[in-house]
């Protein structure tokens, strides 16, 4: 079965509805999505998108300006909420993901999406978090014991960091005021917030 002709006008603007929803409801907790909807009769392609904030902060929402811009286009966009860490270590944000493009594309005709053109996003961790998605949509660590198309068929990967190891060193190597994300996860070096060196002798 070939795919439907959908039609993205950027040029467009449509009345935009958002709805908030429980997309996974278990053990861990229960987690929310935004559903940014267009009118009109569709299908409409759809973006469900990831948040960054180091892994550990940041909310669904922070990007909700762009969410209702590109819905007004003709889009829908799914903004998601997602465990985090430390108290989530990996790979709790990945099973999110996955989690929620397959609940996604199980709801498509409540939302008027085509399901076969569905795409992820996300910024700096939350790129990171929807590309290793993406890469293994099938991976059962990454399922995580559902079921259904957890596929995207492109991501737009916003300064994601794709060498968390690097990363590591950089917020380490430019001081924890540079960072404030990163007070109380990383290893005490001797350094203070600014980077200088403590003086506890």
């Amino acid at each position: 079965m070939g795919r439907v002709q959908i039609a993205y006008d950027p040029a467009v603007r449509m009345d935009v509805t958002t709805t908030e929803v429980v997309y996974k409801d278990g053990d861990h907790a229960e987690l929310p999505i935004t559903i940014f909807q267009p009118s009109g009769d569709g299908p409409f392609p759809a973006l469900i998108r990831v948040h960054g904030g180091a892994w550990n902060v940041g909310t669904m929402d922070g990007a909700a300006r762009i969410d209702q811009a590109l819905a007004e286009c003709g889009m829908v966009v799914a903004a998601m909420e997602h465990r985090r860490a430390p108290d989530y270590p990996y790979p709790a944000q990945v099973q999110d993901a996955n989690a929620a493009i397959r609940w996604l594309k199980a709801h498509a005709a409540d939302y008027k999406i085509d399901a076969s053109s569905v795409g992820g996003a996300g910024d700096s961790s939350g790129a990171h978090t929807m590309l290793l998605n993406a890469m293994q949509p099938d991976n059962p660590l990454y399922m995580d014991g559902g079921d259904g198309d957890a596929s995207v068929d492109y991501v737009i990967a916003m300064w994601g960091v794709l060498d968390p190891y690097t990363r590591y060193f950089y917020a380490k190597d430019h001081g924890r005021g540079h960072c404030k994300t990163y007070q109380g996860l990383l290893p005490d070096d001797g350094r203070d917030e600014t980077g200088e060196p403590t003086d506890d002798d």
